[in-house]
């Protein structure tokens, strides 16, 4: 048997431990230290017999006494102490109070709090809590203690292999539960330390000392983290169009200035911006309810043509655009209006977080259109009886980027409609974390280089084809094998055999338009140049014909000016273009810049106009090898006119802090994530060492556009940037 305790030393100075009577063996330890061991693994002889004289310092001192019975007859035990001014006595009881750890919770956005044994239970079976750790995410290690009747003081260290040591001086103060702590309420507070999930298996000791330096618990947990795919974004900018009224643009750069909050809650170790930012330019018809449809689909085209299958493409939509809607996705395409109102900052970032979790596959909470109060009780999301039927986070969430917690009864999931505030429960992180681990799997698909006819189209909510987009035909890498799915598109010739069969499925989301539930169905595929082709079959699951269209026609005849020759071209020039077409008199144009000849920079995607305005200071450069290329469709024939063999010059690149925002203030020792937007037009967005940041005080941090640093004590800061 062991006993552990807290000797309470009056003063400094000899003490003697001496056992009276004892029957069988007892061994006594002092600050880990053997002082006593007496008829211990009798009958072998006493190795330090009672009595045993220390020096202690006044204080506490760890106290170990460890008792066995190897003769079953007389248990006895007695452990006495003589001090510098007192006789021999037993040793007394106190009341002094201990700081006793009641849980520790491992968390990067969110948890499901255990006991203390219910965690190590659960590290012991597969090295993972409830929520899995994210390997290079990240995270913070929460310590709850139990509540005290009185104050007192305690040191906890937490030590990551790997990773440096760090200390907190901790007071708790009576009426804190642990429940308190974990919520920050009342004052309360938990002793919080921040750290980097390593790459496969690793260890944490988390450990606590009294005022005086004495141990008083230590608890060692093994983890193992999940390896899950970084999520990349391509910036879309996003230009409203109307017959009447000038045109409204918002820049895609604007992307990262909300995109920390995604960083926050996403389960992934990177949330990267990666250019170069595609252009959209979208007209609003007779029905401006189309618009955001119309727009969602030349966001997803724009991602197949483009042959990325890691790339996200989000774009920012001007605070002008049609409808009420705040943001829309479909597929790989994602879009969000820009609100200039300040107080709706927040808002906006939210509404990209969400929307880019429908990008991952998340649908909404709910089925019918959410309430929009602090509660937002719903009867049927998600369908588990563990939820309870409303849209509350249900656990406590917490964002390393502000630093702070998100109560579970105050906030509302990610994927809700509801306010004040949003932020993302585990139901809706483990089905993220989920689809981002299926993503870091091997494409399956077979692909090459060759021409492609590009054939997109939105169905509607019968399953039947509402709109084909204008058919293009490119030079590009695409899949070339007959792919997977219930719906298919066959290649036909004059005698109606088919030439090529592609088989898909449309990708859907649901959202709200003017306050109905609508569901916006998209495809876009990329289906290799077949010989002979006369005509295209759009085929649904049951085998009925959706559409035929007829590959008749010749192609337009495109013709380029308002660019200067032999001039290095710097700032805006107006690029404008004529067609000539004896089939056909509207045209659906897509304009490129190649610097290299071979690197596609979409310009302008699916526009109805002859002239777009071009500022070649945002551009990378060339020497001699540039093309600028505007591809014309009539429907179904693709003609191209170009520019050859010009000259961009090279520029300085840029870089801003996007956060923390000005006049930001952090309390000592908590963590402070630091995020830029740097840029430079040959190499596009720039990272990791490209990027290093620098105070005023401390000289150079660190480097990286996403950075987090516990060791700031400058109150300025100041960023440079790196471009060699």
């Amino acid at each position: 048997m062991r006993w552990t305790g807290i000797l309470v030393v009056p003063e400094t100075g000899e003490y003697a431990f001496v056992l009276p009577g004892h029957d069988d063996g007892v061994r006594v330890f002092i600050g880990g230290e053997e002082i006593v061991d007496s008829g211990w693994r009798w009958p072998s002889p006493d190795i330090r017999p009672s009595p045993q004289t220390v020096t202690l310092e006044a204080g506490y001192a760890e106290l170990v006494v460890e008792y066995e019975q190897r003769v079953q007859y007389a248990a006895i035990l007695n452990v006495q102490w003589i001090g510098p001014d007192f006789s021999q006595e037993v040793i007394p009881f106190t009341d002094a109070e201990v700081a006793q750890i009641s849980s520790v919770e491992f968390t990067q956005a969110t948890q499901e709090l255990q006991t203390l044994q219910e965690l190590k239970d659960d590290l012991a079976d597969d090295g993972e809590p409830p929520i899995p750790m994210v390997a290079l995410k990240r995270g913070v290690i929460r310590v709850y203690f139990e509540d005290v009747p009185t104050a007192v003081d305690v040191s906890v260290q937490v030590r990551v292999l790997g990773q440096s040591s760090q200390t907190k001086q901790f007071s708790l103060v009576p009426g804190c539960s642990p429940e308190e702590q974990r919520l920050r309420a009342n004052r309360c507070t938990s002793a919080d330390f921040y750290f980097v999930a390593a790459e496969g298996s690793w260890s944490t000791t988390v450990s606590t000392t009294n005022e005086h330096g004495v141990p008083i618990e230590s608890h060692d947990f093994s983890l193992t983290s999940r390896t899950v795919s970084s999520m990349k974004q391509v910036p879309v900018s996003v230009c409203h169009l109307t017959l009447l009224q000038p045109e409204e643009c918002e820049s895609g750069d604007q992307l990262a200035d909300y995109i920390w909050y995604l960083r926050s809650l996403a389960p992934t170790h990177y949330v990267q911006i990666i250019g170069p930012t595609r252009n959209l330019r979208v007209l609003e018809g007779p029905f401006s309810t189309l618009w955001w449809p119309d727009l969602i689909l030349q966001m997803h085209s724009l991602w197949v043509a483009d042959g990325l299958p890691d790339r996200y493409y989000h774009g920012i939509v001007p605070e002008d655009a049609p409808g009420s809607m705040s943001g829309m996705a479909v597929g790989r395409g994602a879009a969000t209006r820009r609100y200039l109102n300040p107080g709706l900052l927040r808002f906006v970032e939210e509404t990209v977080a969400h929307e880019s979790a429908h990008m991952l596959g998340r649908m909404h909470t709910d089925s019918a259109q959410p309430a929009t109060n602090g509660r937002c009780t719903l009867p049927d999301w998600p369908r588990d009886s563990n939820w309870e039927g409303d849209n509350r986070i249900k656990e406590v969430g917490f964002s390393l980027t502000e630093p702070r917690v998100y109560r579970p009864d105050d906030v509302m999931d990610l994927m809700s409609y509801c306010s004040p505030e949003r932020w993302v429960s585990p139901y809706t992180y483990l089905g993220l974390m989920e689809k981002l681990e299926s993503s870091a799997e091997s494409q399956s698909q077979q692909t090459a280089w060759t021409r492609f006819w590009q054939l997109s189209g939105m169905l509607d909510s019968t399953g039947g084809v509402e709109k084909i987009a204008p058919i293009f035909t490119f030079d590009g890498e695409g899949q070339v094998d007959p792919g997977a799915g219930s719906y298919r598109i066959e290649v036909l010739d004059t005698n109606s055999v088919i030439l090529f069969t592609r088989f898909f499925e449309p990708t859907s989301s649901a959202e709200y338009l003017d306050g109905e539930e609508e569901q916006t169905t998209v495809f876009s595929e990329l289906i290799p140049l077949q010989p002979g082709a006369e005509r295209f079959r759009i085929v649904d699951p049951g085998g009925g014909t959706l559409e035929t269209i007829d590959l008749d026609g010749s192609p337009p005849l495109v013709l380029l000016s308002g660019l200067p020759e032999n001039l290095p071209l710097v700032g805006e020039y107006e690029l404008e273009w004529e067609i000539f077409d004896i089939d056909s008199n509207e045209h659906t144009v897509r304009v490129e810049y190649l610097p290299d000849g071979v690197t596609r920079y979409v310009l302008s995607w699916d526009t109805l106009e002859h002239s777009l305005l071009i500022d070649f200071d945002k551009l990378p450069s060339c020497n001699g090898t540039c093309l600028i290329r505007v591809m014309a469709s009539d429907g179904v024939n693709t003609g191209i006119g170009e520019i050859l063999e010009f000259t961009v010059p090279s520029k300085p690149p840029t870089v801003e802090i996007v956060f923390p925002a000005d006049g930001e203030i952090y309390k000592s020792g908590e963590i402070v994530w630091l995020q830029a937007l740097a840029q430079d037009p040959d190499d596009g967005y720039l990272y990791r060492s490209r990027v290093t940041w620098a105070s005023d005080i401390d000289g150079v941090l660190g480097a990286g556009d996403d950075y987090s640093t516990l060791d700031l004590t400058g109150s300025a800061l100041r960023d440079h940037i790196d471009f060699n």
